[in-house]
Protein backbone atom coordinates (compact mmCIF):
# COMPACT_ATOMS: atom_id res chain seq x y z
CA UNK A 1 0.00 0.00 0.00
CA UNK A 2 1.33 3.42 -0.95
CA UNK A 3 -0.21 6.89 -0.94
CA UNK A 4 0.74 9.18 -3.83
CA UNK A 5 0.15 12.79 -4.85
CA UNK A 6 -0.69 12.03 -8.48
CA UNK A 7 -1.38 8.98 -10.62
CA UNK A 8 0.66 9.61 -13.78
CA UNK A 9 2.54 6.90 -15.70
CA UNK A 10 5.88 7.34 -13.92
CA UNK A 11 4.29 7.25 -10.47
CA UNK A 12 2.15 4.24 -11.39
CA UNK A 13 5.20 2.29 -12.55
CA UNK A 14 7.24 3.40 -9.54
CA UNK A 15 4.49 2.03 -7.27
CA UNK A 16 4.78 -1.32 -9.07
CA UNK A 17 8.49 -1.45 -8.30
CA UNK A 18 7.89 -0.60 -4.64
CA UNK A 19 5.24 -3.34 -4.45
CA UNK A 20 7.45 -5.94 -6.12
CA UNK A 21 10.31 -5.02 -3.80
CA UNK A 22 8.02 -5.43 -0.77
CA UNK A 23 6.87 -8.84 -2.04
CA UNK A 24 10.41 -9.91 -2.83
CA UNK A 25 9.80 -10.52 -6.54
CA UNK A 26 7.47 -10.26 -9.53
CA UNK A 27 4.23 -12.28 -9.81
CA UNK A 28 3.25 -14.00 -13.04
CA UNK A 29 0.04 -12.00 -13.42
CA UNK A 30 -1.43 -8.71 -12.17
CA UNK A 31 -5.13 -7.82 -12.30
CA UNK A 32 -6.18 -4.26 -13.20
CA UNK A 33 -9.26 -2.15 -13.43
CA UNK A 34 -9.49 -0.46 -16.85
CA UNK A 35 -7.45 2.61 -15.92
CA UNK A 36 -5.93 4.82 -18.66
CA UNK A 37 -2.42 4.27 -17.35
CA UNK A 38 -2.92 0.58 -18.26
CA UNK A 39 -5.34 0.45 -21.20
CA UNK A 40 -6.46 3.27 -23.50
CA UNK A 41 -9.64 1.56 -24.69
CA UNK A 42 -10.87 -1.31 -26.87
CA UNK A 43 -10.66 -1.82 -30.62
CA UNK A 44 -13.49 -2.93 -32.90
CA UNK A 45 -13.06 -6.56 -31.83
CA UNK A 46 -13.13 -5.68 -28.16
CA UNK A 47 -9.41 -6.32 -27.70
CA UNK A 48 -7.56 -3.96 -25.34
CA UNK A 49 -5.53 -1.07 -26.73
CA UNK A 50 -2.69 -1.00 -24.23
CA UNK A 51 -0.84 2.03 -22.94
CA UNK A 52 2.47 1.58 -24.79
CA UNK A 53 4.73 2.56 -21.89
CA UNK A 54 2.96 0.29 -19.42
CA UNK A 55 2.91 -2.62 -21.87
CA UNK A 56 6.64 -2.19 -22.50
CA UNK A 57 7.21 -2.19 -18.72
CA UNK A 58 5.14 -5.36 -18.20
CA UNK A 59 6.87 -7.19 -21.05
CA UNK A 60 10.31 -6.15 -19.87
CA UNK A 61 9.61 -7.42 -16.34
CA UNK A 62 7.85 -10.53 -17.63
CA UNK A 63 4.43 -10.35 -15.98
CA UNK A 64 1.01 -10.67 -17.61
CA UNK A 65 -1.40 -7.75 -17.27
CA UNK A 66 -4.96 -9.01 -16.93
CA UNK A 67 -7.94 -6.66 -17.15
CA UNK A 68 -11.23 -6.76 -15.30
CA UNK A 69 -14.08 -7.40 -17.70
CA UNK A 70 -16.01 -4.15 -18.31
CA UNK A 71 -19.37 -3.97 -16.53
CA UNK A 72 -18.68 -7.15 -14.57
CA UNK A 73 -18.68 -6.22 -10.86
CA UNK A 74 -17.42 -9.63 -9.80
CA UNK A 75 -13.92 -9.19 -11.21
CA UNK A 76 -13.74 -5.48 -10.39
CA UNK A 77 -14.61 -6.35 -6.82
CA UNK A 78 -11.35 -8.27 -6.51
CA UNK A 79 -9.50 -5.04 -7.19
CA UNK A 80 -11.63 -2.80 -4.99
CA UNK A 81 -12.02 -5.10 -1.98
CA UNK A 82 -8.49 -4.24 -0.86
CA UNK A 83 -9.29 -0.52 -1.10
CA UNK A 84 -12.41 -1.06 0.99
CA UNK A 85 -10.41 -2.91 3.64
CA UNK A 86 -7.90 -0.06 3.88
CA UNK A 87 -10.63 2.59 4.16
CA UNK A 88 -12.41 0.75 6.96
CA UNK A 89 -9.37 -0.39 8.93
CA UNK A 90 -6.60 2.17 8.38
CA UNK A 91 -7.79 5.37 6.77
CA UNK A 92 -10.41 6.44 9.36
CA UNK A 93 -7.78 7.17 11.99
CA UNK A 94 -4.97 8.28 9.70
CA UNK A 95 -3.39 11.71 9.27
CA UNK A 96 -1.34 13.01 6.34
CA UNK A 97 1.90 13.54 8.29
CA UNK A 98 4.23 10.59 7.66
CA UNK A 99 1.38 8.73 5.98
CA UNK A 100 3.38 6.11 4.08
CA UNK A 101 5.58 5.37 7.09
CA UNK A 102 2.46 4.81 9.20
CA UNK A 103 1.00 2.64 6.45
CA UNK A 104 4.06 0.37 6.43
CA UNK A 105 3.83 -0.09 10.20
CA UNK A 106 0.10 -0.88 9.93
CA UNK A 107 0.75 -3.42 7.17
CA UNK A 108 3.41 -5.21 9.23
CA UNK A 109 1.51 -5.19 12.50
CA UNK A 110 -2.13 -5.50 11.37
CA UNK A 111 -2.90 -6.24 7.71
CA UNK A 112 -0.29 -8.93 7.06
CA UNK A 113 -0.77 -10.81 10.33
CA UNK A 114 -4.57 -11.11 10.42
CA UNK A 115 -6.40 -14.12 8.97
CA UNK A 116 -7.58 -13.20 5.46
CA UNK A 117 -11.29 -13.69 4.82
CA UNK A 118 -10.81 -15.41 1.45
CA UNK A 119 -7.69 -17.54 1.90
CA UNK A 120 -8.25 -18.16 5.64
CA UNK A 121 -4.52 -17.68 6.05
CA UNK A 122 -2.36 -14.84 7.31
CA UNK A 123 -0.89 -12.96 4.32
CA UNK A 124 2.58 -13.18 5.85
CA UNK A 125 2.30 -16.98 5.96
CA UNK A 126 0.94 -17.16 2.41
CA UNK A 127 3.82 -15.03 1.14
CA UNK A 128 6.34 -17.39 2.75
CA UNK A 129 4.90 -20.18 0.58
CA UNK A 130 4.41 -18.21 -2.65
CA UNK A 131 7.47 -15.94 -2.38
CA UNK A 132 9.92 -18.49 -3.83
CA UNK A 133 7.71 -18.70 -6.96
CA UNK A 134 8.14 -15.01 -7.78
CA UNK A 135 10.53 -13.87 -10.52
CA UNK A 136 13.55 -11.77 -9.62
CA UNK A 137 13.57 -8.01 -10.13
CA UNK A 138 16.06 -6.58 -12.63
CA UNK A 139 18.55 -3.95 -11.53
CA UNK A 140 17.01 -0.51 -10.94
CA UNK A 141 19.32 1.01 -13.55
CA UNK A 142 17.68 -1.01 -16.32
CA UNK A 143 14.28 0.41 -15.38
CA UNK A 144 15.29 4.07 -15.02
CA UNK A 145 13.74 5.02 -18.37
CA UNK A 146 10.29 4.10 -17.04
CA UNK A 147 10.67 6.27 -13.95
CA UNK A 148 11.42 9.54 -15.73
CA UNK A 149 8.74 12.21 -15.60
CA UNK A 150 8.32 14.61 -18.50
CA UNK A 151 8.51 18.32 -17.76
CA UNK A 152 8.73 21.55 -19.76
CA UNK A 153 11.67 23.88 -19.15
CA UNK A 154 10.52 27.38 -18.25
CA UNK A 155 11.69 30.55 -19.95
CA UNK A 156 14.08 31.08 -17.05
CA UNK A 157 15.76 27.69 -17.67
CA UNK A 158 14.28 25.96 -14.63
CA UNK A 159 12.22 22.80 -14.31
CA UNK A 160 9.54 22.36 -11.64
CA UNK A 161 9.68 18.92 -10.01
CA UNK A 162 8.50 17.92 -6.55
CA UNK A 163 7.56 21.53 -5.67
CA UNK A 164 11.14 22.69 -6.20
CA UNK A 165 13.01 24.17 -9.19
CA UNK A 166 16.10 22.75 -10.93
CA UNK A 167 18.13 24.47 -13.62
CA UNK A 168 19.37 23.32 -17.03
CA UNK A 169 21.33 25.16 -19.72
CA UNK A 170 19.38 28.12 -21.11
CA UNK A 171 19.36 26.59 -24.63
CA UNK A 172 16.75 24.08 -23.39
CA UNK A 173 14.20 26.73 -22.36
CA UNK A 174 10.70 25.95 -23.63
CA UNK A 175 11.62 22.34 -24.51
CA UNK A 176 10.46 19.03 -23.02
CA UNK A 177 12.86 17.13 -20.77
CA UNK A 178 12.66 14.06 -18.53
CA UNK A 179 13.27 14.17 -14.79
CA UNK A 180 14.48 11.21 -12.73
CA UNK A 181 14.42 11.96 -9.03
CA UNK A 182 14.63 10.18 -5.70
CA UNK A 183 15.11 11.19 -2.07
CA UNK A 184 18.70 12.40 -2.62
CA UNK A 185 19.25 13.42 -6.27
CA UNK A 186 17.45 14.86 -9.29
CA UNK A 187 18.70 14.13 -12.83
CA UNK A 188 17.40 15.91 -15.92
CA UNK A 189 17.64 14.32 -19.37
CA UNK A 190 17.05 15.60 -22.88
CA UNK A 191 17.11 13.21 -25.84
CA UNK A 192 18.81 10.59 -23.59
CA UNK A 193 21.56 13.10 -22.72
CA UNK A 194 22.11 13.92 -19.03
CA UNK A 195 21.64 17.68 -18.90
CA UNK A 196 21.91 18.33 -15.17
CA UNK A 197 22.50 16.56 -11.87
CA UNK A 198 21.21 18.20 -8.67
CA UNK A 199 20.85 17.40 -5.00
CA UNK A 200 17.19 16.88 -4.13
CA UNK A 201 15.72 20.02 -2.57
CA UNK A 202 12.87 19.22 -0.15
CA UNK A 203 9.99 21.67 -0.58
CA UNK A 204 9.83 24.48 1.94
CA UNK A 205 6.95 24.97 4.38
CA UNK A 206 3.66 26.02 2.82
CA UNK A 207 2.83 29.68 3.15
CA UNK A 208 -0.28 30.76 5.04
Amino acid sequence: MEFIEKADEATFIRCHLHAFEALGGIPRRCLYDNAKVVVLGRDGDGSPVWNDKFLDFALRLGFEAKLCRPYRPRTKGKVESGVKYVKQNFWLGASFAGLNQKARVWIDTVANVRVHGTTEERPIDRLAVEGPLLSSLPERGKLAVFLREERKVGRDGYVNWGNAFYGVHWTWKGQRVQVLGDETTVQIFGDEELLAFHAHEPPGPASA
